[in-house]
């Protein structure tokens, strides 16, 4: 299933990140969210997320990972819990339209 849903949810953040850039920060928003949601896909901590030889299934990857602590503290700032909210929206309104008859 995994394999199935990252492509999905990969393109899905980059598309929405593009609405949210910061200065000054090393991993943009839609980075963070990205490996964070690479661990929850795969029920392992975000440590795990952060070594690059638990990308190896995958070319749909960021260029760099953050450290574990580097994600740890940015998963709690409101630029990333913003990308997150954008993000749970957008899959509301597919799937607003996806039900409609």
């Amino acid at each position: 299933m995994e394999r199935e849903l990252w492509p999905r949810l990969y393109h899905l953040v980059m598309e929405v990140g593009q609405t949210l850039r910061l200065t000054d920060v090393t991993y943009q928003p839609h980075i963070i969210v990205l490996v964070f949601l690479w661990a929850a896909l795969h029920d392992r901590p975000v440590s795990w997320a952060c070594d690059e030889r638990n990308w190896a299934t995958t070319t749909l990857r960021p260029a760099t990972l953050p450290d574990p602590s580097t994600l740890s503290r940015r998963l709690r700032r409101v630029d990333t819990a913003m990308l997150m909210r954008a993000l749970v929206q957008r899959c509301a309104r597919k799937e607003t339209r996806n039900s409609s008859p």
